[in-house]
């Protein structure tokens, strides 16, 4: 981690309106490269300078690292509310496997019925990260693709969360088809959890649906 003060000095308000590219290029000395480098950060209230102004610090890690630098803040403040890695719902046994699905095996689709039949439960509806694009994929029955293109060309995608025990989850996907696959799905509050996606090669001659913000977008508008 690596720890900056957030503001470098202090500036008038008429330092401001006098010379504000200097005041902002001085501003942004300790956090500019923050968002270039694709970093986490976090500021911090550290208390007043013995002339009144208020002093902080920001702490700076890598992408994803939100949770921790959370806590970290924590603990320099001494703030007692609490901020917690997301953990299982009380309801889900300790040995259940969450999986993200953004297409039709969500609540009323078509293959939903997969999860039904293993006694899967319902967690909750998410979105992504704004990581991915959906393709609407060809062949019969019509489903989707969700592939990780990355924050520079993804977006969010409507999502649930089911949790299955270890054995369903196993029969699940031994009988998964290609072009489909399961691997890591981050979702938009930071969490990483196994999920539903497509094998790259079969996007290609795919239609793209993600302005539709998910299957269901997309079905609701005659696709």
């Amino acid at each position: 981690m690596l720890v900056m003060p957030t503001a470098p000095t202090k500036f008038s308000p008429t330092d401001a309106r006098q010379r504000p590219a200097a005041v902002l290029a001085s501003l942004s000395s300790c956090s500019g490269f923050v968002n270039l480098l694709d970093l986490a950060s976090i500021s911090v209230p550290m208390g007043f300078r013995t002339d009144g102004i208020p002093f902080g610090l920001s702490l700076i890690a890598p992408a994803f690292s939100d949770w921790e630098l959370c806590r970290i803040a924590k603990m320099v403040t001494g703030e007692t509310s609490s901020i917690k890695t997301p953990k299982k719902p009380s309801h889900a046994d300790a040995s259940d496997i969450f999986l993200v699905v953004t297409g039709t095996h969500m609540m009323g689709g078509s293959m939903n019925h997969e999860l039904l039949s293993r006694r899967a439960t319902f967690r909750e509806s998410v979105e992504t990260a704004p990581d991915y694009a959906l393709y609407a994929l060809e062949g019969e029955p019509p489903r989707p693709g969700l592939v990780n293109v990355g924050s520079m060309m993804g977006v969010s995608i409507e999502a649930e969360v089911w949790a299955l025990a270890p054995e369903a989850f196993a029969s699940l996907i031994s009988g998964m088809a290609t072009p489909m696959c399961v691997g890591n799905v981050r979702l938009k509050d930071g969490q990483i959890i196994k999920g539903f996606l497509c094998e790259e090669y079969a996007t290609r001659k795919a239609t793209p649906i993600s302005a539709f913000g998910g299957w269901r977008g997309f079905l609701a508008a005659g696709g």
